[in-house]
């Protein structure tokens, strides 16, 4: 008679169970690790006085702050010194990872835009501004719009000239006309008689500033009561920063041949972007205590760092990369925030 799978005879399972009884009387109460055999500790070392008074207890209070492989930026009470850092030198941007300076008086601004870069877009808006007001019922039926932009532009310019750490045209009236561009721009916010008669007046002037005719005058770099806000509106000044990005920068740095040939535009560009990535940081406009904002602006301000070392190591692959990068924080930016 055959066994099944399911079952076994009783005789078999008896016979079994009397073998492996002696078996199971031999296992240890408690499970035993597997692995190399416990081996017996030497006893801890003693060390007279004068052995020990050969290290330290705790070397960090010899090393001072910090940690391996970052700087350590010391205070007066450090005794770690600290090299100053280089001052750049005046029409030079400064180094690709370097912060942008606090826009307000005293700033670096020759670390961000060199002197002719400032001038050149100086006579640029002058020309727009001129444009503007040709005719009375052109200004009126919307070139206002462009007066108010290049107003508002060329008032935050001459703020930075009458800061500007190095030579630079025009400082001795910049304070005044930056105040009276400030309030030239608030007033084209329409189209009227007045202030079109006011624009004409100021483009007058702007003319008279740019052959070399403005009278003398003394710098004045203080800031007006309330900041940038006070000298030019945030949304003009967005407006040339997207001029620029979108209609210049885009197609400039499009290919290698395209960079090339307009390589100085680039760079023009890119330094008045840092410059304007600056003033838009600075605490007197709406939303600048809101950490989100400051840190798009942050973002879009080191793009455009990135940006124009690229264009000093003629390199349009990185430049390209750039400009895609600065976009991209811009539309970030745009999707919460706008004015």
């Amino acid at each position: 008679m055959g066994w099944t799978k399911l079952a076994a005879p009783p005789l078999l399972l008896l016979l079994i169970a009397g073998c492996l009884a002696p078996v199971w009387g031999q296992q240890p109460a408690t499970p035993r690790k597997v692995g190399r055999a416990a081996k017996a500790l030497a006893p801890r070392p003693k060390f007279d006085a004068a052995v020990r008074d050969r290290f330290f207890t705790d070397v960090r209070e010899h090393l001072g702050p910090g940690e391996p492989g970052r700087p350590v930026v010391a205070d007066q009470a450090s005794p770690v010194a600290t090299a100053e850092p280089a001052t750049p030198e005046p029409g030079t941007t400064g180094a690709a990872g370097e912060n942008p300076p606090a826009p307000g008086s005293g700033a670096h601004w020759a670390a961000l835009i060199a002197r002719d870069n400032l001038e050149d877009e100086i006579k640029a808006q002058v020309a727009l501004v001129a444009e503007a007001v040709k005719s009375p019922s052109k200004f009126k039926s919307g070139n206002y719009r462009q007066a108010r932009t290049s107003f508002s532009l060329l008032a935050m310019l001459l703020g930075v000239v009458a800061q500007y750490d190095g030579e630079v045209r025009w400082r001795g009236v910049a304070a005044g006309l930056r105040d009276q561009l400030a309030h030239v721009a608030l007033n084209c916010k329409v189209g009227t008689d007045g202030s079109y008669k006011e624009a004409k007046a100021r483009s007058a002037e702007l003319a008279e500033m740019v052959r070399g005719d403005a009278p003398a005058g003394d710098a004045a770099p203080s800031m007006p009561d309330g900041g940038w806000a006070k000298v030019s509106d945030r949304a003009p000044l967005m407006a040339r920063m997207e001029e620029s990005q979108r209609g210049r920068l885009d197609v400039w740095t499009a290919d290698a041949g395209e960079f090339k040939r307009q390589r100085d535009k680039v760079l023009h560009e890119a330094r008045l972007l840092a410059v304007l990535t600056a003033v838009i940081q600075d605490s007197s406009y709406e939303f600048a205590d809101d950490e989100q904002y400051l840190k798009f602006a942050q973002d879009l301000a080191e793009r455009v760092r990135e940006l124009v070392a690229a264009v000093e190591q003629d390199d349009p692959a990185a430049a390209q990369s750039a400009v895609s990068r600065a976009n991209q924080a811009c539309d970030r930016c745009h999707t919460d925030f706008r004015g």
